[in-house]
């Protein structure tokens, strides 16, 4: 498949809700391509809704660092938040 139908039916599939659809679509796209931040950041999102927190996090941190769009950084940083205060209300939990 070529990489514009990649990026194209892997954002689709994350936009329909099917996940792993998604990731298999952009996981392929973002080896080839690894510079393609959108691409990059729904597949983190993905990894996110298929409780792939690592994944997610590794997808995350790259964009951070690396991602020369700083929209993209941003949605990156937020993201990597929300993941740290979800992880860190799981580890604060006394069961009862």
């Amino acid at each position: 498949m070529k990489n514009d139908e990649l990026a194209s039916f892997g954002i689709r599939a994350y936009q329909s809700g099917d996940y792993t659809t998604a990731i298999s679509h952009l996981h392929e796209l973002v080896t080839r391509e690894p510079q393609l931040w959108t691409c990059r950041l729904y597949l983190a999102m993905s990894y996110q809704y298929e409780g792939q927190t690592n994944l997610a996090r590794e997808e995350l941190t790259t964009l951070s660092e690396w991602a020369t769009d700083q929209s993209i950084r941003a949605k990156a940083l937020a993201g990597l938040r929300a993941i740290n205060a979800l992880k860190s209300n799981h580890h604060s939990r006394v069961p009862s």
